[in-house]
């Protein structure tokens, strides 16, 4: 797996697959069936945190996805809107997942090696 600048693991293909259902290319049904597959295929250990987490998140609601509107007898059952918030919840806790993982990364690598006194002449 691939990680990205802020030591992260690759998501592309999922945030492909969310902007694809974002901007109408697919619908909501073809949006659910690719990302149960995806994640089905992925590694948990692979993803690790704080990635998997928010992927999780969202696997979980693209199963409460109902296509059919008189299917949806439970208040967890989403419609293609309701979906459509979880993706863009999605979206955001991935950038600040990314955020968070490049301001601790520079953190670590402008921190001053500490001097030992031993070392000290």
């Amino acid at each position: 797996m691939t990680l990205n600048p802020c030591g992260l693991p690759d998501v592309s293909s999922y945030v492909d697959l969310i902007d694809r259902f974002i901007g109408r290319e697919i619908s909501a049904p073809d949006f659910e069936k690719s990302y149960l597959h995806a994640m089905k295929s992925e590694h948990r250990v692979v993803l690790g945190e704080p990635v998997y987490p928010i992927l999780q998140a969202l696997f979980d609601d693209a199963d409460a996805f109902v296509e059919q509107a008189d299917l949806r007898t439970e208040p967890e059952d989403l419609d293609d809107e309701r979906l459509l918030a979880c993706l863009l919840a999605c979206l955001l806790a991935c950038v600040r997942a990314s955020r968070e993982a490049c301001v601790e990364r520079t953190r670590i690598r402008v921190r001053p090696t500490p001097v030992s006194s031993a070392s000290v002449p």
